[in-house]
């Protein structure tokens, strides 16, 4: 053997163990499945309804809300009212979408109980053939659609509501997706 094995041997071995020890973390959390490691859970809300007569793991639909529960009494809907894409950026000095075209998608949360954290961050653009996006990627930055969902703590009883702006490659389907803080999905909505 030469170095060269041994180190390939030895970060082998090192991946192993990182990922058996993440495997026996998430088999002894206790966490149901539509539970994140954050304890937060999302479901659909029904069109039209404010209550969570709807179901989780299900795609919501464009212009429905995504329920999420969790702990501190949080009880929080983010909808996603409307995804449309655009050929160029919006103002004069606005870029141009690096990747093909920008999806501006307007999104309103709305907080009836606890404490939520609102990010753009915390909603990502998945392509048909899997690749994510997020607000930074390409051009979103300087695209300039205004007013942007800002970044902050939302009370029981407050809204907010902003543009988060993806640029993706041009076609159709997709999903915007919202996540916790830590990045785990705990909904979506099918374009």
């Amino acid at each position: 053997m030469v170095l060269g094995d041994l180190l390939r041997i030895a970060r082998f071995a090192a991946a192993a163990a990182c990922a058996a020890s993440a495997l026996l973390i998430a088999g002894c959390s206790g966490l149901s499945e539509d539970t994140t490691a954050t304890g937060k859970k999302a479901e659909v809300v029904a069109a039209g309804s404010s209550t969570g007569a709807g179901q989780s793991g299900k795609d919501a639909k464009v212009g429905q809300a995504i329920r999420v529960t969790g702990p501190d009494k949080l009880d929080a809907s983010v909808t996603l009212v409307s995804a449309k894409p655009n050929k160029k950026g919006k103002g004069e000095f606005a870029s141009p979408p690096e990747k093909g075209t920008y999806v501006v998608a307007d999104v309103l949360v709305a907080v009836k109980g606890g404490r939520y954290a609102v990010n753009p961050l915390y909603l990502k653009y998945q392509a048909a053939d899997g690749t994510t996006f997020d607000s930074t990627t390409g051009n979103a930055i300087t695209a300039g659609f205004d007013p942007q969902l800002a970044a902050g703590d939302i009370a029981a009883g407050q809204r907010t509501r902003g543009f988060v702006t993806f640029d993706v490659p041009a076609g159709a389907g997709g999903k915007v997706h919202l996540t916790d803080e830590l990045g785990s999905v705990v909904g979506q909505w099918a374009l």
